[in-house]
């Protein structure tokens, strides 16, 4: 009885169940496989059932497992009643093994003649059942009275998923790969067999020398695994529904929030089920789709006014948590910009600050645009026209918006522009602290985006007498850095002391997003001895 040997390599990571499996089955007893949606039940009693078959036991099959009827010595029936009357006719024993897949779905009377004939000695049984769906009294009855073996088929832990994929790939993923691959499918066989072969026909996992790497998902899931990702999704309630909904634009949503809104019913079922994952840190209990890629594929199927009135819901229930900081801010103002709303500025300079200290530069970009748009639009209302407007964008009241922009350009790579936007700070109004935190920001751009040390080094000498004291911290800083960066260790030194002298350096030496000394290859473009990229 031959498995699909395209597919064979997802039992890698199943030696323990087969083995417990095998050894149920030569001690005289049954096996129940009881697991989630996914995990790979079928396939793996296919494997229990060819090993049996291979010992010299005569294995009959309803329910489809098992191939195609007559095949391998399998005798595959299309119904129990069947089954059940050529055993009569055989003589049946113990060596015969029935295996029947989501034996969840018989009916009570199959369920009950199966009991029957195995309770009388006249065969073993090798079947599976969804360990979330209600089971027929014959079906309990077996492992009740201990005529099946109980083994659990959970999902694939980070460990059996790496083996797993060695196997599938014969050669080893490296970490992150590994990391992103289990954190999209959660270690569920189903949905990462399809991801792989998907990253395999795609060319998104390739091997470099002899490690594999795969970068993510570009875009929606294709849509065989949307597919299959959306089968586990079936037969859910209203209710349910609403809540894989608003999970899917906005999770994790607090479960105090879920409930206020009459889903806390919903919950409990989508948590048995396995649909929802509930995570609890302290006080703080949220709620997630137990897989990433589910809500991703809702959200590309979902009608457009359905995602526009979901997010508005879930910018509710968010702002309705025992936390409102500056992380739920960016995400009620980003839901409620995805719904066409857009919230008052003091709220979008909010999000955007934190979505550039996380690094989220694309999403901190958009919402810095908002702003710009919504001045430009003002000033036209008061009658400033373009000229107004783009002078409050640029400032933004102490230069915060073009400082924010040009940050987030940097943090892209796109560093030209970046210099365009924090250039135009100059000779705008605004606080001296303000503009000491620009002029590092420009400086750290020139020197590791553009790798023009002694250009930068000239624009700081330019600004430092200009503004003061109160932005010495921040430029003493920028300077120690770009003399060691052009071999000058005596100035960076006495830079260095300097900046110790008042006390540490300003509060945004760094520059946020373009600030930071570049690792690997933008190191590699800064120039000591001139403007050379």
């Amino acid at each position: 009885m031959p498995i699909d040997t395209g597919q064979q390599w997802v039992l890698a990571g199943r030696e323990s169940e087969l083995g417990a499996a095998g050894a149920a089955l030569r001690q005289g007893g049954g096996v129940l496989l009881t697991g989630g949606s996914g995990v790979g039940r079928t396939r793996l009693l296919a494997a229990v059932l060819e090993e049996a078959a291979a010992a010299g036991r005569t294995v009959v099959t309803v329910g489809g497992v098992g191939g195609r009827r007559g095949s391998g010595g399998v005798r595959a029936f299309g119904s129990v009643a069947e089954c059940l009357r050529w055993l009569r006719q055989s003589g049946g024993g113990q060596r015969v093994v029935l295996g029947c897949d989501d034996a969840h779905l018989l009916d009570e009377a199959d369920a009950h003649r199966v009991y029957r004939t195995a309770a009388a000695g006249q065969l073993a049984v090798a079947a599976t059942v969804r360990q979330d769906a209600r089971h027929p009294v014959g079906v309990d009855r077996l492992w009740v009275e201990q005529l099946v073996e109980r083994v659990e088929v959970a999902p694939f832990d980070r460990t059996a998923t790496a083996a797993v994929l060695r196997a599938r790939l014969g050669g080893r993923l490296d970490a992150g790969s590994l990391e992103r691959l289990w954190s999209a499918t959660q270690g569920n066989a189903l949905v990462l067999r399809e991801l792989v072969e998907h990253a395999l026909d795609d060319g998104s996992l390739r091997r470099e020398r002899e490690v594999w790497s795969w970068s993510g998902l570009a875009g929606d899931p294709p849509r065989r695994l949307a597919d299959v990702l959306l089968l586990w999704l079936r037969d859910l309630s209203a209710r349910e529904e609403e809540l894989v909904g608003m999970l899917a634009v906005a999770e994790p949503l607090e479960a105090d929030a879920v409930a206020r809104r009459g889903l806390a019913s919903a919950a409990e079922a989508l948590s048995r089920r396995g649909v929802v994952r509930v995570e609890q840190t302290g006080r703080r209990v949220r709620l997630r789709l137990a897989l990433p890629l589910a809500g991703r594929t809702v959200v590309s199927r979902m009608p457009a006014l359905t995602a526009r009135r979901l997010r508005l819901q879930a910018a509710e229930a968010i702002e309705d948590g025992e936390r409102t900081g500056p992380d739920e801010v960016l995400r009620t103002v980003a839901l409620r910009v995805a719904a066409g709303l857009v919230p008052e500025r003091r709220l979008l300079l909010e999000a955007a600050r934190t979505a550039v200290r996380r690094q989220e530069f694309a999403r901190a970009e958009q919402l810095c645009r908002l702003v710009t748009d919504e001045d430009r639009e003002g000033g036209e209302e008061r009658g400033g026209g373009e000229e107004r407007g783009a002078g409050r964008t640029a400032a933004g009241g102490d230069g915060e918006v073009a400082l924010l922009l040009g940050q987030m350009l940097a943090g892209q790579g796109r560093h030209e522009e970046a210099e365009e936007v924090f250039a135009s700070v100059r000779g705008r109004p605004g606080g001296a602290a303000g503009r000491a935190e620009a002029v590092a920001a420009r400086v750290a751009n020139i020197a590791f985006g553009l790798g023009r040390v002694e250009t930068a080094a000239a624009v700081l000498e330019e600004e430092r007498d200009r503004l003061g004291a109160a932005g010495a911290g921040s430029l003493l800083t920028a300077r120690a850095v770009l003399a060691v960066l052009a071999d000058r260790l005596p100035e960076a030194v006495a830079a260095g002391e300097a900046v110790v002298g008042l006390g540490g350096p300003g509060p945004a030496s760094a520059g946020g997003g373009a600030g930071r000394v570049p690792a690997g290859g933008d190191a590699g473009r800064v120039s000591a001895g001139g403007d050379g990229a």
